[in-house]
């Protein structure tokens, strides 16, 4: 069996003979960071290392090099053998795990290493690392640390211990069971005394009467171990940055004091005070509990006050949703902000588990809950991550799904049926479970039902056309329905009700009963912002919306694009000029990438400042577009159609 075992560079030399049908010196010496004299050294020790009858490394005529395998089987066992001999660093095969590995390596040296001896450690060429090192400056620079470079010597990251600390925690103890084996693993406390820990301090915190969750012990946990690994290499907290100060007046510094004096109990050690200050950071930065009567006791301060109305403000003035009236929503986000804030200023990072779904599945609390975020940066000067807005999101998210459900506010309902009063029943049931099964539903037959009678419900259904002129609204469907559709019919009727218009039963959309043919924009610039510009310009001359409108939506784009998949674009914002939602539609040429996301079509909606429009009524606007977003094919014709007509009649066909 051959098991020769290659150098480093020479391993990686024949790997990229392997993987390439030919390569030139150039790219050999690019990968490893030296000279191509050098790369034909390495070459002639390669053949020397391995027996031509095995390989030949080939010269070709335009100078590229190239394997000749003259025995498959021994060179296969050549590349296993010295594969599995790099397998402790066979996890690497990404920049992420390689980024990870790095700051792991770095954070814990108190020397300064060559970056020729770590590309030899990892098994990488030259290049690739000095790449992977740039994104390590990325990510230390989000902490205040640097990756300090020394001509001749090496490199090492320098910055605050905290700071350190919390890389640490980030990429390297990220879970509960990453703290026990580090805990494990250098001997800091055995699994025994682990366990006693983590019991004595719950109960230390039962005892003080602190909300306690899983979620929050395992954090707790992750930062003793951060903490205790870095004492036990004698790198301790020595001094403080201004942010933590504050921290010395909080209510969690006393359980902090309390936490400390366990585990040097436990481990039989004694920690400087100053570390008590990380130890409270998990309990500052914890998510609000669940518990109301921990809640009614947290003191709400007017800076948190303060920063919920900006928020409502900014929300308003870009959606039109107004929120101050919701009183669960404001105790609830006030609560959230007063955490989120802590974590945000002692730049705590907490992963949001549900993030994915939340973007996916909860698109317009997620474009309200940017918005917050944005107004949080501008007021605090933090950088608020997807997984924080992924939080906020889900405060809106009841918000609107609340809204939502109060969209169709029917108490009265008729029926009407030709087929008789079984036909009505099976019709009433289905409907029950569509719009509530409170709704009071009376069955008529078409020549009962009388004009003065009609005026007692707030909505009518019927299998037959009637001949009755009245201002309920009225439903025409069939004894077998399609339950989504005619959700969908029932709030056009509500909208167009609200709006006083003539009522069409063949429209069962909002957006389709907001159509119209002023609105609809073929677009033909070569860039995204200047074809919004194109559409708002053309809205103005035509004094449809306000110069003040085309500002606001310009700077909300500029901060954060609307651009959220599905081809589509949704900018936004309340316009003074007028007094009923309007939407309007721009279609691309061509699709446009707009930060990472190909937008073809462009949905600008105009929400009043003061309108009888209800929130539940725009909330149900801004939905119908999102889920529109979601019907790729649909967005797709729209996108192609090259007139209105073509337009009108795709969207009222899905």
């Amino acid at each position: 069996m051959v098991t020769r075992s290659l150098e480093r560079r020479l391993f990686i030399i024949l790997e990229m003979l392997n993987n390439n049908k030919g390569v030139v010196l150039e790219d050999f010496s690019d990968e490893l960071g030296v000279s191509t004299r050098s790369i034909r050294t390495y070459i002639k020790q390669l053949q020397e290392e391995i027996p031509s009858n095995i390989v030949e490394i080939v010269r070709t005529n335009n100078s590229e090099y190239k394997l000749n395998v003259k025995n498959k089987e021994k060179f296969k066992e050549i590349l296993d053998s010295n594969r599995r001999q790099k397998q402790k660093f066979s996890q690497l095969n990404n920049p992420e795990e390689r980024i990870d590995y790095l700051i792991n390596r770095l954070v814990g040296l108190n020397e300064i290493v060559t970056i020729d001896d770590l590309a030899e450690e990892m098994n990488v060429g030259r290049t690739t690392l000095v790449k992977d090192l740039k994104k390590v400056d990325k990510k230390l620079d989000e902490y205040g640390l640097v990756l300090k470079r020394k001509t001749n010597s090496g490199i090492k990251i320098e910055g605050d211990e905290i700071n350190l600390r919390l890389i640490i925690l980030e990429h390297i103890c990220t879970t509960y069971n990453d703290a026990i084996i580090l805990l494990e693993s250098h001997n800091v406390i055995d699994k025994e005394n682990i366990i006693k820990l983590q019991d004595e301090i719950i109960e230390k915190l039962k005892n003080n009467r602190f909300s306690i969750t899983e979620d929050l012990i395992n954090n707790l946990i992750r930062y003793i171990t951060v903490m205790l690994l870095r004492i036990k290499n004698n790198n301790k907290i020595s001094s403080l940055q201004q942010q933590y100060k504050i921290i010395m007046e909080s209510e969690e510094y006393y359980i902090g004091k309390i936490i400390k004096s366990i585990i040097e109990k436990v481990k039989g050690i004694i920690i400087d005070d100053l570390e008590i200050i990380f130890i409270v950071m998990p309990l500052l930065g914890r998510n609000a509990p669940l518990y109301h009567e921990v809640l009614r006791n947290l003191t709400i301060g007017e800076n948190i006050t303060s920063l919920r109305k900006e928020i409502f403000e900014k929300v308003f003035e870009s959606t039109g949703l107004s929120l101050e009236e919701d009183e669960k929503l404001i105790q609830g986000l006030e609560y959230h902000l007063y955490y989120a804030l802590n974590r945000l200023v002692l730049n705590i990072k907490y992963k949001n588990p549900m993030l994915k779904e939340i973007k996916e599945k909860y698109k317009l609390p997620y474009e309200v809950a940017k918005i917050a975020a944005m107004v949080i940066e501008e007021k605090y000067k933090v950088e608020v991550v997807e997984d924080e807005i992924g939080y906020l999101a889900l405060h809106f998210g009841t918000y609107i799904e609340r809204a939502s459900n109060n969209f169709i506010k029917i108490s009265n309902a008729a029926v009407v049926c030709s087929t008789g009063l079984g036909t009505a029943q099976l019709l009433i049931m289905k409907l029950k479970k569509i719009i509530g099964e409170d709704i009071n539903f009376k069955s008529f037959s078409d020549l009962d039902l009388t004009e003065e009678i009609a005026e007692n419900y707030n909505m009518i259904f019927t299998t037959v056309d009637l001949k009755i002129h009245t201002t309920v609204p009225i439903v025409k469907i069939t004894s077998i329905f399609d339950e989504s559709q005619l959700k969908g019919e029932i709030e056009s009727q509500v909208f167009l009700n609200k709006e006083n218009k003539y009522i069409n039963n063949t429209e069962q959309y909002i957006l389709n009963s907001m159509l119209d043919e002023q609105l609809v924009f073929y677009l033909k610039e070569t860039s995204f912002m200047k074809n919004l510009e194109r559409m708002l310009d053309s809205l103005i001359e035509e004094n449809i919306v306000s110069k003040a409108f085309k500002n606001r939506v310009i700077d909300r784009e500029k901060k954060s694009t609307t651009a959220f998949g599905g081809y589509i674009a949704l900018p936004h914002a309340v316009d003074e000029k007028v007094n009923n939602v309007i939407v309007a539609y721009g279609i691309l040429n061509e699709l446009i990438v707009v930060d990472g996301k190909e937008v073809g079509l462009i949905i600008l909606m105009v929400i009043p400042s003061e309108s009888k429009y209800s929130q539940e009524m725009i909330v149900k606007t801004y939905q119908e577009i999102i889920d529109l977003s979601s019907n790729k094919k649909v967005v797709q014709k729209l996108i192609k159609t090259k007139q209105y007509e073509e337009f009108e009649k795709v969207l009222g066909r899905r």
